[in-house]
């Protein structure tokens, strides 16, 4: 039976050699990984034309373009330039990868999804390394583009892709046996969500309003288990150690 208890080297697209960069940011087991939430969130669901991301320049945004040409060559120094040529019905913007002619053998469909910053390049309107994502005509978002995408922290070999891989499966097999804290009369007086909801929304939120709800979730756990902690030492203390017992003298009165 799956246990929170469970090596997260285990966990498929994991092995030892990821388990290694894990133990490196302080995640042994599958309980350790559910906790370690993202950096951030990207929010990738702003979605804007050519003409509009031109006026918003330095501006994170995403866009639902066609592909019209594409090439590569090669530049100073031996490094390579490949460049897109992308358009939608108000305006073509250009879409910049350096020694990534792979990128070339991407676009096999001719409608994608880019998420990055637009910026001028005298009347060039430049997209440089953008997220990247073709899809069939008619889908609104993939997977990386136009969604509320967790950033984690990269080491080793766990990169941004890595994480996804992993982060994603892990959360359908275990959240459903991570233990709820309250009583469900509880969660719905205080308007909270349920734990494993709110750690599956740390990590895979559909809307900033359901990240934050996860998080105040997450925080009022802290805080009821800190004023617990401090009851319970002031109780302790109460019994083993009485307080000093001062008389009350006209002199103290007065210094009072």
């Amino acid at each position: 039976m799956p246990s929170l208890s469970d090596s997260v080297q285990f966990l498929k697209g994991v092995g030892p050699r990821r388990a290694e960069d894990f133990i490196r940011l302080g995640v042994s087991t599958v309980r350790d990984l559910l906790y370690t939430f993202p950096r951030r969130i990207s929010d990738r669901t702003n979605f804007a034309t050519i003409a509009d991301a031109i006026q918003m320049p330095g501006t994170e945004l995403s866009l639902r373009v066609r592909v019209l040409e594409a090439s590569s060559r090669r530049i100073r120094r031996g490094k390579q330039l490949t460049t897109v040529v992308f358009e939608d019905d108000t305006g073509l913007v250009e879409g910049l990868w350096f020694n990534s002619p792979w990128i070339l053998d991407q676009f096999s469909g001719e409608n994608v999804l880019l998420f990055g910053k637009v910026t001028m390049k005298g009347k060039k309107a430049q997209i440089v390394h953008p997220r990247m994502e073709l899809v069939p005509e008619g889908i609104s978002s993939g997977k990386q583009v136009g969604r509320m995408v967790p950033i984690y922290p990269q080491t080793g070999l766990l990169t941004q892709a890595a994480w996804l891989r992993i982060m994603g499966p892990a959360l359908d097999q275990y959240l459903p046996i991570l233990p709820e804290l309250y009583p469900e009369e509880f969660l719905e007086e205080r308007q909270l969500m349920a734990r494993a909801e709110a750690v599956r929304n740390m990590h895979f939120p559909k809307s900033a309003t359901l990240k934050a709800k996860a998080r105040e979730r997450l925080v009022y756990d802290e805080c009821l288990v800190m004023q617990l902690g401090i009851a319970m030492r002031r109780y302790c203390n109460i019994d083993t150690h009485p307080g000093r017992v001062f008389k009350i003298t006209p002199k103290i009165a007065k210094h009072i």
